[in-house]
């Protein structure tokens, strides 16, 4: 049973979360098999994959599971988690804040994104970017489009309430490129191009942090210009971390400061304090130098052994250009709060 980390911690709602392998629309039957006493180990007779199998894996997840199998045991707790399940799941869940991140409202609207406004001065967006229909990278649907560009307004310069934003999603804008519909999920879907723009007229978005990719990577996203010079502001920055369980084994810190011309934001990626060699695997420590070995030999992991990146990928500091008005709202607002 593991303990946790003993921090607070928000949550992001991924493709691994959402969909069968990530991919797939999970259902009853699916859910029976997962929980039953048989796996499979080969393809049903006479099927063979191709180019199309992840397409029908994606229209049935079910289309593999009808071959030779072995014996295993039954386990109820293997059952598939719909988003209201996931979403209740950390509602109950022990650690800060309750619910981290998801409320109440989130269970009774079936939803998976919300806003936090817990930092003096900052706003984070935390979104939905699955494809309900299936495949693994990431769209916003319409409905979440627009509750984006009302929960992006309620903090702008001239607001109320003046905040910085950090927009965080399982998907970067690199990967929010999944137009997929199908029958049952046909709603408008908003790819990078619209989400980009919607953010690029809001000067207050310094930030989206984004995995998906397993590969750590920094994106500047620079406002477009008019023809003759840039429009207020400076864009927004894209930092993308690797999978802590994959080499290279490492997670990313970000401050954030805000300066009269702008926002500084300091980016160092993290080491575990695990010994590179470990005599034996009985102590947590021990367990984290054999989790770095392992990692460190595996060329099938999604990130791949350069998952690292550059230099410029890892630890940098980053000014992003605001305008004044807004760096001024900011700080009234924030010393008020205070």
């Amino acid at each position: 049973t593991a303990t946790g980390v003993g921090t607070p911690w928000l949550t992001v709602y991924g493709n691994h979360d959402a969909l069968v392998q990530g991919r797939a629309v999970g259902s009853s039957l699916y859910s029976e098999y997962v929980q039953g006493n048989r796996k499979p180990v080969e393809p049903p007779a006479g099927y063979e994959p191709a180019d199309e199998a992840l397409v029908d894996f994606v229209a049935d997840p079910m289309v593999l599971t009808g071959g030779p199998s072995i014996p295993v045991p039954a386990d109820p707790d293997r059952r598939v988690l719909d988003r209201e399940g996931y979403v209740k799941g950390h509602l109950v869940a022990d650690g800060l804040p309750v619910g981290h991140g998801f409320s109440e409202l989130n269970a009774e609207t079936h939803t998976a994104y919300y806003v936090w406004d817990a930092v003096p001065g900052m706003r984070i967006i935390t979104l939905d970017t699955n494809n309900p229909a299936g495949f693994w990278d990431g769209a916003l649907n319409d409905g979440q489009f627009t509750w984006l560009a009302e929960r992006l307004a309620e903090v702008s310069a001239d607001s109320d309430d003046p905040r910085l934003v950090i927009i965080a999603a399982h998907h970067g804008l690199s990967t929010l490129t999944n137009g997929y519909r199908d029958a049952e999920h046909h709603e408008e879907l908003h790819l990078a191009d619209d989400v980009e723009a919607l953010l690029h007229r809001h000067p207050q978005v310094i930030a989206w942090i984004s995995g998906h990719t397993h590969v750590n990577l920094v994106t500047p996203r620079a406002r477009p210009t008019d023809g003759q010079q840039s429009s207020p502001g400076g864009g927004f920055v894209e930092f993308s971390t690797a999978a802590v369980s994959e080499w290279p084994v490492q997670w990313r810190h970000l401050e954030v400061r805000i300066a009269p011309r702008g926002a500084v934001i300091r980016s160092t990626i993290h080491d575990s304090a695990a010994p590179l060699h470990a005599e034996s695997w009985q102590t947590p420590l021990e367990l984290a130098s054999l989790h770095r070995a392992v990692a460190a030999n595996d060329p099938d992991a999604v990130g791949g052994l350069e998952a690292q990146g550059s230099a410029r990928d890892r630890n940098v500091i980053v000014h992003v250009p605001l305008p004044p008005e807004l760096v001024s709202a900011v700080l009234r607002a924030s010393l008020t709060r205070d």
